[in-house]
């Protein structure tokens, strides 16, 4: 068959010492061999009654078979390699080779992450895990950083950041906003927290659910008691507000 030339020896060492001993050192690795994994994903090509502009060749649909969990959450099953699919699928069907960018655009529309070899190691990768890591944006701080609001925010970002906001119990009112110093653009969130709370509890958290739809965006967490945070809550309204 075609792709039983794929092999991801990296990526199933990195598996196997996770599946021996979950450290953070072998959630990296794992991290780090998908960036260069070709895995294989069943799929089902349905074929529209229209055809290709200018080919005369029916179009043809790709639907990517999703797993789903006793409570409802949905995954994309990843196979190494053909022995992995096989232990699935005896006779494996239609399958498509994936690299971790064609993943990362499935997950921007739906699932919570990949489950990898679902016979063999059984390994759960969260999509926050699959995102690439925001490229950060140094500001100079002694000149003036321009603080907008975003226009036409798309309704995706809006719905995940207050989705995001709204599952830490502690967040009282969040704002999000552009910061701009010449060229360089970040994201600029902006939160008032409960008495008592500090804003290392709920930024990882905060980080990680908002990932899908961040992507590599640069984004800054501050109080709304801190300079930055008075500047950027001075005018307009926030994005979510508790209860």
């Amino acid at each position: 068959m075609a792709h039983e030339s794929i092999r991801n020896p990296e990526l199933v060492l990195a598996l196997n010492v996770f599946k021996a001993e979950d450290t953070p050192a072998a959630r990296r690795a794992i991290a780090t061999a998908l960036g260069t994994a070709k895995l294989l994903a069943p799929v089902v090509l349905e074929q529209l009654p229209q055809e290709q502009p200018g080919t005369g060749a029916p179009q043809a649909k790709v639907k990517y078979t999703m797993f789903a969990k006793p409570d409802g959450t949905k995954l994309f099953p990843a196979f190494t390699d053909m022995d992995e699919m096989k232990k699935w699928q005896a006779e494996p069907g239609q399958t498509v080779v994936m690299r971790l960018q064609d993943y990362v655009q499935l997950l921007m529309r739906e699932g919570a992450g990949l489950v990898i070899n679902p016979q063999g190691q059984n390994v759960f990768v969260p999509k926050q895990m699959v995102f690439p890591a925001p490229k950060p944006v140094v500001f100079d701080k002694s000149r003036p950083i321009g603080i907008a609001d975003p226009t036409d925010l798309p309704e995706k970002i809006r719905d995940c950041v207050q989705n995001a906001l709204s599952a830490q119990p502690q967040i009282k009112e969040g704002w999000l906003r552009i910061m701009q110093q010449d060229q360089k653009r970040a994201w600029l969130m902006v939160l008032e927290l409960d008495e008592g709370t500090e804003l290392k509890q709920v930024m990882e958290p905060l980080l990680k659910a908002m990932a899908p739809v961040m992507g590599q965006s640069s984004i800054t967490l501050t109080l709304r008691t801190s300079d930055l945070g008075k500047q950027a809550t001075a005018q307009g309204l926030p994005i979510y507000l508790r209860g």
